[in-house]
C-alpha cells in the first residue's frame, strides 16, 4: 500500500501543457490506470515532437548536448556533441533502446550503450573521466521524470541525481544537428583561444581588471587577480547554442563588485565577451600577449636561481695537447619555486667548443632542448671568457622558448649573453681523476641564489 500512496503522490498533479496540447490526468480512474495514463502521455509527448528534443545533461566535466528522436517501437537515435570520443560519429546517430519505467517515479531509462551512455562509461579512455575512481563523468543513463510543460522535460538522474533536461527542437535546430553544426561550433570556439605563438595567453579587460581567458569544450578557464595580485583560475561551465555559436555562462563569473561574465557571443569573425553590468550589457574584446617564462610556469610565484657550488670538471689535459681540454665543462643552475620542494627546471651551460657554449635546459627532468651563444672571446691565459649577444637554436625543441628572440624565455636566454665568467679551479679536489672548480661572473655578478622578481 504504502508504494501506490506514494504514486498516488507522484502523478496525481501531472499535467501535460504541450505546445500544441494540453493533457490532465482524470482522477476517477485507479491508481494503476492514472499511472498508466500519464506514462502513456509522455510516450506519447517524446514521439510526437515533429523535429526531435534536444537534450543538455551535467557531467563532472560540464554540459554535454543531444538531438534525440523517440519512435513507437521503443528505439531512440541521437547525435551527440562530444567530439572529442573515437565512438562517437559527427553526423551519424546511435541508436538505443528505452522505455519509462516505475521506479519512485515514472523514469526515462536508455537501456542499450549509445552515445549517452558512454559519458557513464567506467574506462576512463571511453568516457573520459577519471581512471582513479572509474566513475565516467559521473552522470546516469535513468532519469526520474520530476517535470513537463511548455515543451520541456525535466528530470532526475536516479544515483548522481543530476538534472537532465529535453526540451523541442525546432526545425532550423535538427538540420543543424544533422549538419554536424554543433562539432563545428566547439572547435571553432576553442580555437579563438588557442596559442598560435610560443607563450601567448589571452585576457579580457574588466573595468580596469586583467582577466585571464581561456576557452575549452564546455568551459571557459578565467584566471582573476586576488588582493594580493595572485591570480585564481576558476573553470566556468559553458553551453553552446548550435544556430547562433553563442556561449552562455551556466553560472555568471563576477569579477569585481557590479561586473560579471555572463557569456561569449560569437561576431561572425571571433568572439566578444559579455558583461553583465548594473546598466546593461556590455561587449568587450579578447586580446593575447607573450607571457614571460616565470608566468609560464605559475601565475604569482617567486623563483630562486642556485648555482652548483661544484659545476666544473674536465679532463687534465694541457692547453698544448688539447687548448680546450678544460673547459667542455659545465654549469648547473636550478630554478625553484619559494616554498616548493623540486625544482622546477634544470639548466646545463656547457663548452662544445673553443667559440661556442650552449645552454640545455630541461623542465622537471624533461629535456627541452638547447640554445647556442655563438661567440666566446676567451682572456689570454684562458681564466675568463666573455660570452657576445649571437644566440640561435642548436636543436628544433627550444623554438617556442626562443621564437626568434621574441619568446617566453628569451628574457632568460640573453640573461647568460653579455657576461664575462671566471674559472675559478678548487685547489686539491677532483672529480674522476679531473680537477674541479666554478664559474663565477665577473660583469653584473650573479649571486649564489637570488629571486627573479615578479
Amino acid at each position: 500500500m504504502k508504494r501506490y500512496i506514494y504514486i498516488l503522490f507522484a502523478v496525481a498533479a501531472v499535467v501535460f501543457a504541450g505546445c500544441d496540447n494540453e493533457y490532465t490526468s482524470n482522477m476517477d480512474n485507479s491508481v494503476e490506470e492514472r499511472y498508466d495514463e500519464t506514462v502513456s502521455g509522455y510516450y506519447s509527448e517524446l514521439q510526437g515532437a515533429q523535429y526531435g528534443w534536444i537534450g543538455q545533461l551535467p557531467t563532472s566535466k560540464g554540459y554535454y548536448q543531444f538531438w534525440m528522436t523517440f519512435d513507437n517501437k521503443g528505439q531512440v537515435q541521437m547525435l551527440s556533441d562530444n567530439y572529442t570520443s573515437p565512438l562517437v560519429n559527427k553526423t551519424t546517430p546511435s541508436t538505443s533502446l528505452y522505455s519509462i519505467k516505475q521506479f519512485q517515479r515514472p523514469t526515462l531509462v536508455f537501456e542499450t550503450y549509445c552515445y549517452l551512455t558512454i559519458l557513464s562509461d567506467p574506462n576512463a579512455a571511453i568516457s573520459g573521466g577519471s581512471s582513479t575512481t572509474n566513475r565516467g563523468l559521473e552522470t546516469d543513463f535513468e532519469f526520474g521524470i520530476a517535470d513537463y510543460s511548455d515543451g520541456e522535460f525535466t528530470t532526475v538522474g536516479r544515483f548522481w541525481d543530476r538534472e537532465f533536461t529535453l526540451r523541442k527542437a525546432t526545425q532550423d535546430e535538427m538540420t543543424a544537428w544533422k549538419a554536424g553544426k554543433e562539432w563545428d561550433n566547439i572547435t571553432r570556439a576553442v580555437a579563438v583561444t588557442a596559442a598560435t605563438r610560443p607563450g601567448e595567453s589571452f585576457y579580457i579587460m574588466v573595468d580596469g581588471v586583467k582577466v585571464g581567458l581561456s576557452i575549452k569544450e564546455r568551459s571557459v578557464v578565467n584566471g582573476i587577480p586576488d588582493a594580493n595580485g595572485v591570480n585564481v583560475t576558476t573553470t566556468n561551465f559553458t553551453l553552446m547554442d548550435i544556430l547562433t555559436g553563442n556561449i552562455t555562462y551556466v553560472d555568471p563569473l563576477e569579477v569585481k563588485a557590479g561586473f560579471s561574465i555572463i557569456g561569449l557571443r560569437w561576431t561572425g569573425t571571433t568572439y566578444v565577451v559579455q558583461i553583465q553590468t548594473s546598466s546593461g550589457v556590455q561587449e568587450v574584446a579578447i586580446q593575447s600577449e607573450i607571457l614571460p617564462l616565470y608566468q609560464l610556469m605559475g601565475f604569482g610565484k617567486t623563483y630562486t636561481i642556485g648555482f652548483s657550488d661544484i659545476a666544473i670538471y674536465g679532463p687534465n689535459t694541457t692547453l698544448a695537447t688539447n687548448p680546450f681540454g678544460y673547459y667542455t665543462n659545465r654549469l648547473d643552475l636550478w630554478l625553484k619555486a619559494a616554498g616548493e620542494g623540486d625544482y622546477l627546471t634544470y639548466v646545463a651551460y656547457r663548452f662544445m667548443s673553443a667559440t661556442t657554449v650552449t645552454l640545455e635546459v630541461a623542465f622537471t627532468d624533461a629535456y627541452v632542448g638547447r640554445m647556442q651563444y655563438n661567440n666566446i672571446v676567451w682572456n689570454a691565459d684562458r681564466s675568463e671568457f666573455t660570452v657576445g649577444t649571437s644566440i640561435s637554436v642548436l636543436d628544433g625543441n627550444m623554438n617556442w622558448l626562443w621564437n626568434g628572440g621574441n619568446g617566453p624565455g628569451q628574457e632568460f636566454i640573453r640573461y647568460f649573453a653579455s657576461k664575462t665568467y671566471r674559472i675559478e679551479w678548487v685547489a686539491g679536489a677532483t672529480y674522476g681523476g679531473d680537477a674541479v672548480g666554478q664559474l663565477m661572473v665577473t660583469t653584473n655578478p650573479i649571486a649564489r641564489a637570488m629571486v627573479v622578481p615578479m
